[in-house]
């Protein structure tokens, strides 16, 4: 599981150098040690800037990650994340590492750095303040718990067999693998 990266679209502003320096190479490492070791599977942690954009219904797998006439919205953090996708299939393509990016999006929880317009709302309704938002609130995100990113990159990495499929299909959401 690689997670590791510098992140935010402001640091990468304003240090693009160190930024892809860090974050490309740092998973290109990764892959060189995955080959090396002949690792199983290469799970890395991806989000939703590495779209392009999308439009106002939300963004779907099959938007383009990429434009050839515009710089990526998310500035170097976003280009980073369509980069590091693109060097781990290339990997999983000529160098037999299997590897999945998994792309989350807007991850609250415990040790939030990124208040995500939700820690401000929490705390301010703790001590009676109305919270207001520079955007007027109508900006749509997906949240994700950070609990439900550990369950997910667990799943993610867990091989499974015909049978086990078969025992969710049959048996449903109560089935022993269903609710892992």
């Amino acid at each position: 599981m690689h997670a590791a990266a510098r992140v935010g679209m402001q640091p990468s502003l304003a240090d693009p150098v160190d930024f892809h320096q860090t974050n490309i190479m740092g998973l290109v490492n990764i892959c060189e040690v995955a080959c090396e070791l002949k690792m199983r599977k290469l799970i890395s942690v991806s989000s939703n800037t590495a779209y392009h954009q999308g439009d106002d219904h939300g963004l779907v797998e099959t938007d383009s990650p990429f434009s050839v006439t515009q710089a990526n919205p998310a500035a170097h953090y976003g280009t980073f994340k369509m980069a590091r996708e693109a060097i781990g299939m290339a990997y999983a393509e000529f160098h037999g590492v299997d590897f999945l990016a998994l792309r989350v999006t807007a991850v609250y929880g415990f040790g939030m750095r990124n208040p995500l317009h939700l820690k401000p709302v929490v705390e301010n309704a703790v001590v009676g303040k109305p919270t207001r938002f520079a955007t007027g609130g109508s900006m749509k995100r997906n949240y994700t718990h950070v609990l439900d990113c550990v369950v997910l990159n667990v799943a993610a990495g867990r091989l499974c067999t015909a049978s086990e499929i078969a025992d969710i299909v049959f048996r449903g959401p109560r089935s022993r693998w269903a609710r892992l």
